[in-house]
């Protein structure tokens, strides 16, 4: 009887899997892949940052926002004396912030 896949199998195949099809251009596809993953590996930071991406690709700007926001907050809780923060989740979190903002200021 095969084993159950460990965290770190499960986290790497649906990055492959929601990259392929971002690359695609599939964003829906891919924020499922990574949405039936978290299921499985919950709070997994990695994962939650591919999905802030995959759902800004998607063009569901909030939902993005929120899940990096949610990524940033459980980095925090997890690393709270770090000297490093989260560069990436933060840059994507402001890339974000910025694409909400231009929709925003339009008339």
């Amino acid at each position: 009887e095969p084993s159950s896949p460990s965290e770190d199998d499960v986290v790497t195949k649906a990055r492959f899997i929601a990259a392929y099809h971002a690359l695609l251009g599939e964003w829906p596809t891919a924020v499922t892949t990574l949405e039936d993953a978290l299921l499985q590996v919950p709070e997994q930071l990695t994962l939650l940052g591919d999905l802030a991406e995959s759902l800004e690709g998607a063009g569901r700007l909030d939902d993005a926002l929120a899940r990096a926001n949610e990524a940033l907050a459980l980095f925090a809780i997890r690393n709270p004396d770090s000297d490093h923060p989260a560069f990436d989740l933060i840059r994507t979190r402001n890339r974000i912030r910025a694409r909400i903002q231009a929709t925003q200021v339009q008339p």
